[in-house]
């Protein structure tokens, strides 16, 4: 049995009181003598970039040399991703162990399968000896299970619509679920955001936002696209930074990661965040042809970056958009998007596919919002469509996460992807 089936047979669905959550995985693991909190956190939590803002941050520290965890969420290809330190991915071998160690214990708990990841990862990253840990919460933060923690900084990435069912109708409510990894005397760093969204995170701490503290200067764009900037942080200038990322989100996170690094390590290194700055994060906006880009957007507010990094910064036009949504996405929204780009888009591919989890994906109702505005075609099944490039074709794949692996294999077997 793989590693994910044995997880997926200790995990449950049942709802529970949300006030529960931040503190079960936590207690178990107190009461079987472990201590998360000899770890120091980075938290991080948001609508879009909270990927980003983790990865960044997890390779500023392993770039100082300290031991470091980083627990993710989503995976994409392998629920090993949600197992990582400084040494890299745990082995399938080593986590199907694990696993059998604490059978027992997690078939009396019914946790859910974020539980039982972040259970597991925390046992991991103790007995790895891990000096930091980056905690992404899975969704929202309030009464999230990362939620345990007191980190030595958190850091939030922009707050739009999402999870209504779980986190609330309105920006607001999301919000306050949101700033719940805002803690007292806790340095917490955020991305520039709406103004009630803002309202919301300095009732509950000091946050400083992304414009009063940093600036980015003399921003050029390379012939793939990456940017090379100067980073303003108050009085501090950091010159000659080449971003291996896309557009200006990417600039933003990776901005504020430093800042919050900085926070705990004001002496760090420039050099060593010019080197982590060289790094890339696969398949968030990620150029893996001349012509084919993979995002995961999956929200309006993501959609929204993709559509105007496509426009404005890469000047594209002509464009294929090949798109996988899921249910409980706002595809109103998300409709609406699409069409204010309508000029840069020859045609758009929705496709239905396995997401894998407990949502299912919702092409038709994609295809029925955009019929009226867009040439349109309609695949059922993503894992049957044959992908054939034109010479000059732009091929732009968004959505789920879910969708990711499926389509690297698609363009693998066309050799369009690495």
């Amino acid at each position: 049995m793989k590693a994910l089936d044995y997880i997926l047979s200790y995990s449950h669905t049942q709802k529970n009181p949300k006030e529960i959550y931040p503190v079960r995985v936590y207690n178990l693991l107190k009461s079987l003598d472990y201590n998360p909190d000899k770890i120091q956190y980075v938290h991080v939590a948001g609508s879009k970039g909270k990927g980003s803002l983790a990865q960044s941050s997890f390779e500023l520290l392993k770039a100082m040399e300290y031991k470091v965890g980083l627990f993710v969420s989503p995976h994409i290809f392998d629920v090993r991703e949600r197992f990582v330190t400084s040494d890299g991915m745990i082995s399938e071998n080593q986590l199907i162990l694990l696993i059998e160690r604490f059978a027992p214990v997690l078939e009396t708990q019914k946790f859910h399968f974020f539980e039982v990841c972040l259970f597991l990862a925390l046992i991991f990253f103790e007995e790895e000896a891990c000096e930091y840990t980056v905690l992404e919460a899975g969704v929202g933060g309030r009464y999230d299970p990362t939620n345990f923690c007191t980190p030595f900084v958190s850091l939030l990435g922009h707050i739009s619509i999402e999870h209504k069912e779980l986190l609330g109708d309105s920006l607001e409510e999301i919000a306050f679920d949101k700033a719940g990894i805002i803690k007292k005397n806790v340095p917490a760093f955020s991305v520039d955001q709406d103004e009630n969204v803002k309202e919301v995170f300095l009732t509950e701490g000091n946050v400083h936002f992304y414009s009063d503290i940093c600036s980015v200067e003399n921003l050029t764009i390379s012939d793939n696209y990456t940017g090379n900037f100067d980073l303003k942080i108050q009085d501090q200038l950091i010159y000659n930074i080449n971003l291996n990322r896309i557009g200006q989100a990417h600039i933003k996170n990776f901005c504020l990661a430093v800042v919050g690094i900085m926070s705990k390590f004001p002496l760090i290194s420039y050099d060593i965040i010019r080197e982590v700055a060289e790094k890339k994060i696969p398949y968030r906006m990620d150029l893996v042809h001349p012509d084919i880009i993979i995002d995961t957007a999956h929200n309006d507010t993501s959609f929204q970056n993709l559509m105007e990094t496509l426009e404005s910064w890469m000047n594209w036009k002509d464009i294929t958009l090949c798109l996988t949504i899921l249910e409980e996405k706002d595809i109103q929204k998300i409709t609406s998007i699409l069409i204010q780009y309508k000029s840069i888009v020859r045609c758009i591919k929705v496709f239905d596919f396995d997401a894998r989890s407990n949502r299912k994906s919702r092409g038709l109702a994609l295809l029925a919002l955009l019929k009226d505005d867009f040439t349109l075609e309609y695949t059922s099944d993503l894992r049957t469509h044959q992908i054939k490039k034109a010479p000059l074709e732009r091929l732009v794949f968004a959505g789920s996460f879910y969708s990711v692996s499926i389509i690297r294999d698609l363009l693998k077997d066309q050799n369009l992807c690495n």
